[in-house]
């Protein structure tokens, strides 16, 4: 209970944590034993809408880090339990949990973007884990369709563009589909291509995502990728000594647990988001129906915003995770290297931070905030450039107002994701002149 207690502190408000905390008592008391199907037996006859969402979140938890009684397949059987009716029948879509929140897919897309400049760096293992997290993040596939994928379904045009054969997975055997192929990014598709060069010769009858030591890739191992993944990129990140001290443990204790299963809904949250149709989505996902399709399409922009208000997110953890996106905080004298400059609103800002990479294709400032070769400055004007951004978001959001498009401009999205970045530069700041 207190290593449960822990993970949910770490991403939740304590009000969220206690009535988790007054689920599982609820359910040790009416179980026999603490295992999966123990667990969904009595979650099946949940009558209490408010204690069935952290209820669920705790098995999950159980399932994802594959405690003795539990398993990560088992989030499938999860995921198709239905809600106790309430008298508010759309309640249902505020609870929907979204764990890849803004801040970690910052952190993702740095992570990647930074790893494509060094993949003949990689070792084939790290390289492996990389390709598995990019094809979850871009194509939402499941573990075994992962594990079915084939050296042919990739195809490759003149290395510009990339595009896979997605496999079915859970469909009836009445239904026959013609293979769906999906279209990558550029990024993925370099990442795959590298992969197959590297062990083309050791192909185990041409599996593309198999394993170095080449036992059968479960997804508890695709799951051991992907988080490996993040923490290489986090301890990478992290401004401290090194090797791992109790700090950097602590640091990367606030990294959230994903599975491929997570990838997978965000992929279904984020096609439903832009407008696609249930029939578009069903899809993408390989549903043989398009019942799921339809929820993601109910859980709206404004129905994910409340949510995340409604769940208290742990301001802990948003600052643990900004540590994470920005390099060390300095004093402008001391910095020797390269400083950023660009413009903002039509006003040119500089002398807010130094930049440590050798070469950068980025656009500077709007850029520089979540990246974790980015030293701000402790005088810099960061607080002019959350103005700025602020105000470009507001003319972006005249435009989309103006054209009936307001919930799918991605700029708007992207521009929040910046703010809050920024946000957390100017309290670390705050916090570090308070110390002097």
């Amino acid at each position: 209970m207190k290593w449960a207690s822990a993970r949910f502190l770490s991403s939740y408000s304590a009000g969220y944590t206690y009535k988790m905390v007054l689920a599982a008592k609820e359910l040790i008391r009416n179980i026999s034993s603490f295992e999966t199907g123990s667990c969904l037996s009595y979650l099946r006859s949940a009558r209490d809408r408010e204690l069935f969402y952290p209820l669920k979140r705790l098995i999950a938890l159980c399932c994802e880090y594959d405690l003795p009684g539990f398993s990560v397949d088992d989030l499938y059987l999860l995921d198709e339990l239905s809600p106790p009716v309430g008298p508010d029948y759309w309640q249902a879509y505020y609870d929907l949990e979204i764990k890849l929140k803004p801040a970690i897919l910052r952190f993702v897309e740095m992570g990647i973007g930074r790893d494509i400049n060094r993949l003949g760096l990689m070792s084939t293992s790290d390289l492996l884990g990389l390709a598995s997290l990019v094809l979850c993040l871009e194509t939402g596939m499941r573990p075994t369709q992962l594990y079915k994928l084939k050296e042919e379904d990739f195809r490759n045009r003149d290395f510009r563009y990339f595009s896979i054969t997605v496999p079915a997975a859970k469909q009836a055997k009445r239904v026959a589909r013609v293979p769906f192929e999906l279209d990558v990014s550029p990024e993925a598709g370099s990442i795959i291509a590298e992969l197959l060069n590297r062990s083309r010769p050791d192909l185990a009858n041409g599996q593309l995502l198999r394993r170095v030591d080449g036992d059968i890739s479960l997804a508890t191992t695709f799951d051991g990728l992907i988080n490996s993944r993040l923490r290489a990129w986090a301890a990478r990140n992290f401004v401290g000594p090194m090797p791992e001290t109790a700090e950097l443990k602590d640091f990367l204790r606030h990294l959230p647990h994903l599975t491929a299963y997570d990838f997978r809904h965000h992929v279904g949250h984020s096609l439903a988001m832009s407008g696609a149709s249930a029939d578009q989505i069903a899809r993408v996902l390989g549903h043989s129906s398009t019942v799921a399709a339809r929820h993601y399409i109910a859980a709206t922009p404004e129905l994910a915003v409340i949510k995340q208000k409604a769940l208290g997110e742990n301001a802990a953890y948003q600052e643990m995770m900004g540590m994470i996106l920005t390099g060390e905080i300095g004093e402008e004298s001391n910095w020797r290297g390269r400083k950023v400059a660009g413009m903002v609103d039509n006003r040119l800002f500089t002398g807010i931070g130094g930049c440590s990479s050798s070469s950068c294709d980025f656009e500077p400032v709007r850029s520089c905030y979540g990246c974790s070769d980015f030293n701000p400055f402790l005088d810099g004007d960061h607080a002019g450039v959350r103005d700025g951004l602020k105000a470009e978001a507001a003319s972006q959001l005249a435009i989309s107002d103006a054209a009936g498009q307001t919930h799918r401009n991605p700029a708007v999205l992207q521009l929040e994701g910046v703010i809050a970045e920024v946000q957390v530069v100017i309290n670390h700041c705050k916090n570090r002149k308070g110390c002097q």
